[in-house]
C-alpha cells in the first residue's frame, strides 16, 4: 500500500524557512560583532552548517543579508570572509559618522513626532540598563538601538539608510576593548547622559543645540578610543636588577 504523502501548507513551509534563515543571521552577526569570529576570518558555508546545525540554504542566505550589512564579504566557492577591521581607517569612519550623525539630528529637531521621542527615550533607558549590567554587547546593541531611533526622527530615508549603515560598521569598533571593555568607565554615565540631552533638544525643536550635542558626543567617543590607547599600565612598575 502506497504511503500517502503529507500535504505542507505552503506559508508554514515558509515561514519555518524564514525562521531558520532569521536564526543562521542573528547567530552569525552575534559572533561577529562579539569578535567570536575574527575580522578577515574565512567563513565556510558546510563549517557554519554543521557548528550552527542548520541546513545550508538558511546559512547561504544569511551570508548575504550580513554582506549588505558591510559585516562580510562574499567569496567564490560558496566562502565569505568576516569583513575585515582596519583601524588606520578609524578617522575616515569618525569623519563620516560626525557629520552624518549632525545631519540626521539636525533634522530630527525639525521632523520630529511623538512616537519618534518615544522610542528615543526607551532607547536611551535600555542603553542605562545595560550600563548597569555591565554586558559589552548589551551596551554596543542598545547605543545602536539609540542613535538608530534617532535617525528615524528625521523622517529621511535615505540619510536614515547611510547613517544606520555606518552604525553597523561601527558595532564592532564599540565592542573592542577601547570602548566597552571596560564597563566601569565614567565616560558611559556621560555617554547616558548625551542621550538624555540630545533628546531634549530634538523634543525642543532646539537644532543648533541637538547638532553641537552629537558633535560632541562623537568627540567623546574618539576621546575615549585616543585615552585607551594611551593607557600604560606599566608605567608604576619599578624593575630593579
Amino acid at each position: 500500500m502506497a504511503k500517502r504523502q503529507r500535504n505542507i501548507d505552503p506559508a508554514q513551509r515558509q515561514r519555518a524557512k524564514g525562521t531558520s534563515v532569521g536564526e543562521a543571521y542573528e547567530r552569525l552577526r552575534s559572533d561577529i560583532l562579539d569578535l567570536t569570529l575574527e575580522p578577515g576570518a574565512f567563513l565556510d558555508e558546510r563549517e557554519q552548517v554543521a557548528r550552527l546545525n542548520l541546513s545550508r540554504t538558511p546559512i547561504h542566505e544569511a551570508f548575504v543579508r550580513l554582506a549588505a550589512d558591510g559585516l562580510i564579504i562574499m567569496q567564490p566557492n560558496r566562502q565569505a570572509q568576516v569583513a575585515p577591521l582596519d583601524m588606520r581607517e578609524l578617522p575616515l569612519y569618525v569623519e563620516a559618522v560626525d557629520l552624518a550623525h549632525r545631519t540626521v539630528v539636525n533634522l530630527a529637531a525639525r521632523r520630529r513626532e511623538p512616537a519618534d521621542l518615544e522610542a528615543m527615550t526607551e532607547a536611551a533607558a535600555a542603553f542605562e540598563t545595560a550600563i548597569a549590567s555591565g554586558d559589552p554587547l548589551s551596551l554596543t546593541e542598545s547605543n545602536r538601538r539609540f542613535h538608530s531611533a534617532v535617525a528615524a526622527a528625521c523622517h529621511n530615508p535615505y540619510l536614515f539608510a547611510h547613517y544606520d549603515h555606518l552604525l553597523t560598521l561601527g558595532l564592532r569598533i564599540l565592542r573592542s576593548r577601547h570602548i566597552y571593555g571596560r564597563t566601569d568607565s565614567p565616560d558611559l554615565k556621560r555617554q547616558a547622559e548625551d542621550h538624555r540631552q540630545i533628546i531634549k533638544a530634538i523634543s525642543d525643536g532646539d537644532a543648533g543645540a541637538a547638532e553641537k550635542l552629537a558633535h560632541n558626543h562623537t568627540k567623546l567617543f574618539v576621546d575615549r578610543y585616543v585615552s585607551s590607547l594611551q593607557e600604560n599600565l606599566t608605567a608604576g612598575i619599578s624593575i630593579k636588577a
